[in-house]
C-alpha cells in the first residue's frame, strides 16, 4: 500500500473505510481538553515481533531519537554428521561394534572408539568411512591424533595401547605393560613430537612413553605417581612445550623439554565434578599484536582465566579473570578467545562469554552423551579405583568431547555432533537473507558505532561492516516506498515513521549525507504522506546541528512545510541552523518579520549581509511601542530578553546565538554596538523625542536584567581600554533615571550595579554621586524589593571607597535601622555595645528571631569560648539547660563550665530540677573526660564533684560513668557519698594492687585516700580491716624499702597512727604484726627508736578518757539544769528566780550562763562581758566546783497572816512562777 496511486488503484489500493469505524462521540469541551493523538504511540503498538523495534513515546514533536533493539539469532549451530552416525548406528543394532565411547579428531579424520573394542576412521571432510581397528572385545577408553594426523594412539580399558598408522592402515605398536597392572588407560595424548606419548591410568599416575623404531626401543618411564594427587586429565599448552595434569585438587605444569615441574596451584569445587581445561592463543592487551597463551581451569561453577608469561626465562602464570556461572559445568572447551561452549550437569550446552557470560543455550539431552563412568570405576578392572574417582564418576565425559580449532565435536552413544559459533558477519548476513532489514541496520548500526566487540579473527568489521551500509539503506529504503498491501492509513502512517525514522539515523550516523539527500528524499517527497513525516522526523536532526549541507531544494521545502504546520519556533531555530547560503533570503526575512522572528532576522543580517546594527535598531524600534504597555505578553518579554542576549554577545564579541564570530568583526562589533547604546538621539542622531532614547528604553523595560549585561560585559575589552567607556556608560545611566521617576527600586538596582563595579575595580568612584545614592538608598523602607541586597551593597561600597562621611551614613542608617550598614559602622569602631543596643530597638518579632538565632548557635558559640557561652547562658538562657540536650561529644564541656559558673555564683543546683541537673553533671563529666581537660584529670575531677556531690550521689549514673573510665578517685568520693564504704575501700584496695611497686605517687595517693576514709569512718575501718590490709602491703616490701630515712617508713608511720588514733583496742596486733617481720625483730632498739617513739606518742589514751568524761559531765549538767528550771516553776523553788535571759528578757532556748544569784543570760548577750558578772554583780558559776555551785542556800519565805477573799477575780488567779514573791 502506499499513498501515490492511479485512479484504478483507488478502489482496490487505498484506504479500506466502512462501516465498522466507530467514532466516539465528544462535546466540544471534551474535546477542547482532551490530549492531542501523538501517532507516534499508536505506531509502538503495531511493530512487527520479528524485527524487534522498540521507540519510546514522544513528547512533542517526532524525533529521531528513540530506542531501537533488536533480537539476534543463538551464534549456537548444532549439526548432526549424518553419514558418520549412520554408520555408528549400523554397528551397534549388528550387536558387533558396540555403542560408541571414546572420540578423537584432527584436521584431516574423526576417530570413533566402541565399547567392544571397535575403532573406525571418517574422514573430516566427506565423512567417508576410512579403517578400522579390531580387538579382543576390549572397551576403547580413549584415543588421540598427532598433529599430523597420521599415527592414532589408542588406549584400552584392560590397560593396553596401541599405535595405529592411518596412513598405511598397520598396527605399529602394541604394549600393554606400560601402565600398572590392574590398571585402564585413561587417555593417551601425542606430547611435543609424534613418536612422545604421554599416558594416564585409572590410579591417577602419569607414564611417558616414546614409541620404537627401527634403531631405537620402546622407552617408558612414570612421570607422576598417583599416590601424589591423581590425575584425571591431561592437555598439552604452550605449542605443545608445556604438559598440565590437572588432579582431583591441583593443577600442575610440566616442561616437556626439561621435564622438570615449572608451576602448581590448588582450586576447589565440588568433588563430585570434574575438574576442566582448555587453551586458546589470545591478545590479553587489545591493542597488543603480541599472541600469548592462555588456559582457563574450571570446576563446578566457577572458571578462572591464567596466562603464561615469561620474565628472564622464568614462566609465571597470571590470572586475569574469574567468571561465575549458574550452573555447574561437567565439560569446556575454549573456542575462541571470546567464547567458551560449556555442557552443565543436566546436558545442556551454553555458550559462554568470557566478559558477558551465558549468551545462549541449546538442549543436547537427546544425543545421550557417552560417559566415561565405567573407566573410572574401573570396572574392566576389578574396580581397582580410589573412592575419589568413584564418586567422579558418573560426571566424566572428558573422551566424548573433542575440539579442533572453533570446532566442537560431540559423541553420542551412537551419533556425532559438531557445534560452531557464528560470527558477526553471518549473523547479519542470517538477518538480511530472512528480510528483517530493521534489525539487520540496526545490528549494522551498533557494530559501525563500536557498540559491538569485534569477535571475527583477521578480519576488520567495522570496516566490512560500513561498506554495506548503503546497500543496506537502499534495502530499507525499497521496502519503506512499498508501502502495505492493504490496511488503514493509520497503519501506513505507523509503516512510513518506523522506516522513515530509521533511515535518517543511519544516514546521519554513518555519514551518508548524499544518499540521503539524493536518493531517501527524492524517493519519499514523491508521496506527501511520506514526505511530511520525513519533515517531522527530521526536526531533532536540524536542533542538533548533524544536517550537513543540506541541498537548497530541501530546505526550501524544509521551510515551507514548518510554515504551513504553523511551527514558528521549529522554523526559527532551523533558520539558525542551516547555512544562510542554503536558504531562501527573501524567503526569510519575509516570514521572520511577520511573525516577529528576530532570531531568524538577526542571523540573516550577521551572515548574509554582515549586518550587526541593523537588526539591533529594529528590534529597538519595535520594543519601543511595548514598553509603555502596563503588562507585557510573554513573547514580548521574551523579544526583550532577546534583544538583551545579543547586546551581551555583541559587547562580548561572540556571536549570536552561538558559534563564532570572523576575526575582523570582532575587533569592531562591540565598539559599533556601544555607539549605538550611547546615541544621543537615536538612530542617525535625529530620530528620538528624547536624549539616549536606547539606554532609557532598556532601562524602563528591565533595568536589572539591562544591569546584568554591562556587569557582564565589564570584563569585556570594550571596557578594559583606556577611554574610560564604562565609567561614562554608567554616568549616563544615572543621568537617565535622575530625569526619570524616582522609582526606589531602579535606584537600589543601579546602585547595586555601581558597588558590583566598584568592588572590581572598573570604574573610579564619584564620592559625591556615590554618597547621593547611598543617602537615597537608606531612606527607602524595608518594603521595597532588594532592600537586602542594597544594604549589603553599601556595606561593600564603604569598605571599596574611602572618604565617604560614616557619621551622615550612620544617622541615615540608625532611622529604620538599617542593620547591616550600623552593624558594619559599629564594628570598625569597635562600640559593641551600640551594636547591640541597635539590635534590641528592634520590632518583638525581630528580637523573638534574634533570640531563636541565638538560641540555636549556643553550640557553636561554645567552640569559641566554653566559659563566655556558659555565662549566657545561665544569664539569659536558663531554660535552654531544661530543654536542650547536646548530642556532639565536643560541645558536652559546655555543661561543665555550667556548673563552675553556678558554683562560683554560690549555688547548689543548675536548673532546680535534681533528677534534669544529675542528667547534666554526667554529660559534663562526659565532656571533661571526653577532652581530657586536665593533667591530674581524677584528682581535679574529684575536687569537681565533691561540690557537686549531692547530685553526683543521687543515683548510680554518674558513678558508674568514673567507674568505667577509672577515675578511682572520683569513684570513691560518690561511693561514700553513697555511703557505700566497703565498696569505696574495696576499689582503692584493688587499685593500689595494681600500681604497687609500680608507681609510687599513685601508690601514697591511694593510701592516704584511705586514711582518710579511716579517720572519719573508724568503726568501718576497725570491723573491715582496711589499714590492717594496707600494712600487712607494706610489711611485705623488702628490707631496703623499710629504712629510716625512706619514704614508705613516713607512709607506715602515718597507718600506725591512724591505727592508734582510734583507740587502743588494735595495738596487741599493731605490735605483733611489726615485730614478726624479720625487719623489725632482727633490728636493734636504736634502730627504730623514733619509730618505738611515735608509737607510744600516738597512744592518746588519756585525751580519750578526759575527753569522755567531760562528755559525760555535760550530759549530766544538762540533765540538772533541766531539772531546776523545772523546779523554779513549783512553788518552793528557790535557786532560779528567773526563767528568762536577764538582757533581752527572751526564753532560754538558746546557750546560756546561769549565775549563783538566780540569773541567767544568754552566751550571745553576755559575749561582751569578759568577766562574767551578772547586771546585779553576782559572779557566775565556777567550772571548776560544780558542786558548790549547785548547792542551795536555806532561805526563809515569810508570810504575813491576812485575811483574803479567795474567790476574788485577783486571788483566783494562778500564782506560779517568781512572780508570785512579788505580790
Amino acid at each position: 500500500m502506499s499513498s501515490t496511486a492511479t485512479d484504478e488503484d483507488i478502489v482496490d489500493r487505498w484506504i479500506e473505510i466502512d462501516d465498522s469505524i466507530n467514532v466516539p462521540e465528544q462535546t466540544l469541551d471534551e474535546i477542547l481538553t482532551d490530549k492531542i493523538l501523538d501517532l507516534d504511540e499508536e505506531i509502538l503498538s503495531g511493530l512487527d515481533d520479528e524485527e524487534s523495534l522498540l521507540t519510546s513515546p514522544r513528547q512533542s514533536t517526532s524525533t529521531i531519537s528513540s530506542v531501537f533493539s533488536y533480537t539476534l539469532d543463538s551464534p549456537l549451530h548444532i549439526r548432526e554428521l549424518e553419514s558418520i552416525t549412520y554408520q555408528l548406528k549400523m554397528q551397534n543394532d549388528r550387536n558387533f561394534g558396540g555403542h560408541a565411547r571414546a572420540l578423537a579428531v584432527s584436521n584431516v579424520n574423526i576417530a570413533v572408539g566402541t565399547s567392544r573394542g571397535l575403532v573406525l576412521i571418517f574422514d573430516c571432510e566427506n565423512q567417508r568411512f576410512v579403517h578400522s581397528i579390531t580387538a579382543d572385545g576390549c572397551p576403547v577408553s580413549c584415543l588421540d591424533f598427532n598433529k599430523t594426523s597420521t599415527l592414532l594412539a589408542i588406549g584400552y580399558c584392560s590397560g593396553l595401547i596401541r599405535t595405529f598408522s592411518v596412513a598405511t592402515g598397520k598396527v605399529i605398536d602394541d604394549v600393554s605393560d606400560v601402565v600398572q597392572p590392574g590398571q585402564g588407560v585413561l587417555q593417551v595424548l601425542f606430547c611435543a613430537s609424534d613418536r612422545r606419548l604421554a599416558c594416564l591410568d585409572s590410579g591417577g599416575s602419569v607414564y611417558e612413553m616414546i614409541l620404537p623404531t627401527t634403531v631405537r626401543s620402546r622407552k617408558t618411564r612414570c612421570v607422576f605417581s598417583g599416590c601424589h594427587g591423581e590425575v584425571v586429565y591431561l592437555k598439552m599448552l604452550d605449542n605443545d612445550g608445556i604438559l598440565a595434569l590437572l588432579s582431583l585438587k591441583k593443577l600442575f605444569l610440566v616442561s616437556l623439554k626439561k621435564m622438570c615441574l615449572i608451576y602448581a596451584t590448588s582450586f576447589s569445587g565440588p568433588a563430585n565434578r570434574p575438574p576442566l581445561i582448555d587453551c586458546q592463543t589470545i591478545n590479553i592487551k587489545e591493542k597488543s599484536q603480541k599472541k600469548t597463551t592462555a588456559f582457563c581451569v574450571g570446576r563446578g561453577s566457577t572458571v578462572e582465566f591464567c596466562y603464561l608469561t615469561y620474565e628472564f626465562s622464568n614462566l609465571r602464570v597470571i590470572r586475569y579473570r574469574v567468571l561465575s556461572l549458574d550452573f555447574e559445568m561437567i565439560n569446556l572447551k575454549w573456542v575462541e578467545p571470546y567464547y567458551l561452549i560449556v555442557v552443565d550437569a543436566s546436558e545442556m550446552i551454553h555458550l559462554i562469554d568470557t566478559v558477558q557470560g551465558d549468551t545462549a543455550v541449546a538442549n543436547i539431552h537427546d544425543m545421550q552423551l557417552a560417559y566415561a563412568t565405567a573407566d573410572f570405576k574401573g570396572l574392566f578392572t576389578g574396580g581397582n579405583v580410589s573412592a575419589a574417582l568413584d564418586y567422579l564418576a558418573d560426571c566424566v565425559c572428558y573422551q566424548c568431547i573433542c575440539r579442533v580449532d572453533s570446532l566442537v565435536f560431540l559423541l553420542g552413544q551412537s551419533s556425532i555432533y559438531i557445534i560452531s559459533v557464528s560470527d558477526q558477519i553471518t549473523q547479519l548476513d542470517s538477518l538480511i537473507d530472512r528480510g528483517q532489514m530493521v534489525s539487520a541496520i540496526l545490528f549494522a548500526l551498533d557494530i559501525v558505532m563500536g557498540r559491538v566487540t569485534n569477535k571475527t579473527k583477521g578480519l576488520n568489521l567495522r570496516h566490512v561492516v560500513y561498506s554495506r551500509i548503503p546497500s543496506l539503506i537502499q534495502a530499507l529504503l525499497a521496502l519503506t516506498i512499498s508501502g502495505l498491501a492493504n490496511g488503514k492509513v493509520t497503519q501506513l502512517v505507523e509503516h512510513y515513521k518506523k522506516h522513515i525514522q530509521l533511515l535518517i539515523l543511519t544516514c546521519i550516523t554513518t555519514s551518508q549525507f548524499d544518499l540521503l539527500y539524493n536518493t531517501v528524499y527524492n524517493c519519499l517527497e514523491k508521496d506527501i504522506l511520506s514526505k511530511t513525516i520525513f519533515f517531522e522526523l527530521i526536526d531533532e536532526v536540524v536542533l542538533d546541528g548533524r544536517l550537513h549541507d543540506p541541498p537548497p531544494g530541501l530546505v526550501s521545502d524544509y521551510f515551507h512545510h514548518l510554515i504551513s504546520e504553523g511551527n514558528l519556533n521549529q522554523f526559527e531555530a532551523a533558520i539558525v541552523r542551516i547555512p544562510v547560503e542554503k536558504q531562501d533570503i527573501h524567503f526569510v526575512l519575509t516570514t521572520c518579520r511577520k511573525n516577529r522572528l528576530y532570531d531568524g532576522v538577526i542571523y540573516v543580517y550577521n551572515k548574509a549581509m554582515s549586518d550587526y546594527i541593523g537588526p539591533l535598531e529594529e528590534i529597538f524600534d519595535h520594543l519601543a511601542e511595548l514598553v509603555d504597555c502596563e503588562v507585557l505578553s510573554d513573547c514580548e518579554i521574551a523579544l526583550g530578553n532577546k534583544l538583551l542576549l545579543y547586546i551581551q554577545c555583541c559587547l562580548s564579541g561572540r556571536a549570536y546565538p552561538f558559534g563564532s564570530l570572523p576575526e575582523r568583526v570582532v575587533t569592531t562589533l562591540p565598539l559599533q554596538v556601544y555607539r549605538c547604546l550611547i546615541s544621543y538621539k537615536g538612530k542617525n542622531g535625529i530620530s528620538a523625542s528624547v536624549i539616549y532614547p536606547y539606554l532609557r528604553l532598556l532601562i524602563k523595560f528591565d533595568s536589572v536584567q539591562f544591569f546584568n549585561v554591562i556587569f557582564t560585559c565589564s570584563d569585556s575589552d570594550i571596557f578594559n581600554s583606556e577611554d574610560g567607556r564604562l565609567q561614562r556608560i554608567t554616568e549616563v545611566i544615572y543621568q537617565i533615571i535622575n530625569s526619570m521617576d524616582r522609582s526606589a527600586v531602579l535606584f537600589i538596582n543601579y546602585f547595586t550595579l555601581v558597588a558590583h563595579l566598584l568592588q572590581k575595580k572598573v570604574i573610579l568612584p564619584a564620592l559625591d554621586t556615590i554618597s547621593e545614592l547611598i543617602e537615597m538608598v537608606l531612606s527607602f523602607g524595608e518594603s521595597i524589593e532588594r532592600f537586602a541586597d542594597a544594604e549589603r551593597c553599601v556595606v561593600e561600597v564603604m569598605r571599596t571607597v574611602s572618604g565617604l562621611d560614616e557619621v551622615k551614613i550612620l544617622l541615615q542608617a540608625k532611622k529604620l535601622p538599617h542593620l547591616q550598614v550600623c552593624s558594619h559602622i559599629y564594628i570598625n569602631r569597635r562600640e559593641f555595645v551600640s551594636l547591640v543596643e541597635c539590635y534590641l530597638k528592634l520590632q518583638s518579632d525581630e528580637l523573638s528571631k534574634l533570640r531563636s538565632f541565638l538560641w540555636i548557635s549556643l553550640e557553636r558559640f561554645a567552640k569559641i569560648d566554653y566559659s563566655q557561652t556558659a555565662e549566657i547562658i545561665l544569664d539569659h538562657f536558663t531554660e535552654w539547660l531544661s530543654k536542650e540536650t547536646l548530642k556532639d561529644i565536643d560541645a558536652l564541656l559546655l555543661y561543665y563550665y555550667c556548673f563552675l559558673a553556678r558554683r562560683d555564683r554560690g549555688y547548689r543546683t543548675l536548673t532546680d530540677f535534681e533528677e534534669r541537673d544529675e542528667q547534666l553533671l554526667v554529660l559534663a563529666v562526659k565532656g571533661v573526660v571526653a577532652h581530657n581537660l586536665f593533667e591530674n584529670l581524677d584528682t581535679q575531677l574529684s575536687e569537681f564533684l565533691r561540690f557537686w556531690v549531692k547530685i553526683a550521689s543521687r543515683t548510680d549514673r554518674c558513678l558508674n560513668y568514673t567507674v568505667q573510665h577509672g577515675l578511682i578517685l572520683s569513684s570513691v568520693l560518690l561511693l561514700e557519698a553513697r555511703k557505700l564504704l566497703e565498696g569505696a575501700f574495696e576499689v582503692l584496695d584493688n587499685e593500689l594492687e595494681k600500681v604497687w611497686m609500680k608507681n609510687a605517687m599513685l601508690s601514697s595517693k591511694y593510701i592516704y585516700e584511705s586514711i582518710r576514709l579511716a579517720n572519719i569512718y573508724r568503726e568501718e575501718a576497725r570491723q573491715g580491716n582496711w589499714l590492717f590490709k594496707i600494712l600487712d602491703r607494706i610489711l611485705s616490701l623488702p628490707g631496703s624499702e623499710l629504712q629510716e630515712e625512706s619514704g614508705m617508713m613516713v607512709v607506715l608511720n602515718d597507718i600506725i597512727a591512724t591505727i592508734m588514733g582510734n583507740g587502743s583496742s588494735d595495738a596487741e596486733y599493731l605490735v605483733d604484726a611489726l615485730f614478726n617481720h624479720p625487719v623489725f625483730r632482727c633490728s636493734t632498739y636504736a634502730k627504730f627508736r623514733s619509730l618505738i617513739a611515735f608509737m607510744f606518742a600516738s597512744c592518746r589514751y588519756e585525751d580519750v578518757l578526759l575527753k569522755e568524761t567531760v562528755r559525760c559531765i555535760e550530759r549530766e549538767t544538762v540533765q540538772m539544769l533541766n531539772d531546776l528550771i523545772k523546779q523554779a516553776t513549783g512553788r518552793t523553788a528557790g535557786l532560779i528566780t528567773s526563767n528568762m535571759c536577764i538582757n533581752c528578757g527572751r526564753s532560754p532556748r538558746k546557750s546560756s550562763y546561769l549565775y549563783s544569784c538566780g540569773h541567767m543570760v544568754h552566751m550571745e548577750c553576755d559575749s561582751q562581758n569578759s568577766s562574767h558578772y551578772c547586771l546585779c554583780r553576782t559572779n557566775a558559776f565556777s567550772c571548776y566546783n560544780i558542786t558548790n555551785n549547785l548547792s542551795c542556800m536555806p532561805r526563809q519565805v515569810i508570810r504575813k497572816p491576812m485575811r483574803v477573799n479567795i474567790f476574788s477575780e485577783e486571788f483566783l488567779r494562778l500564782m506560779l512562777g517568781p512572780n508570785r514573791l512579788e505580790s
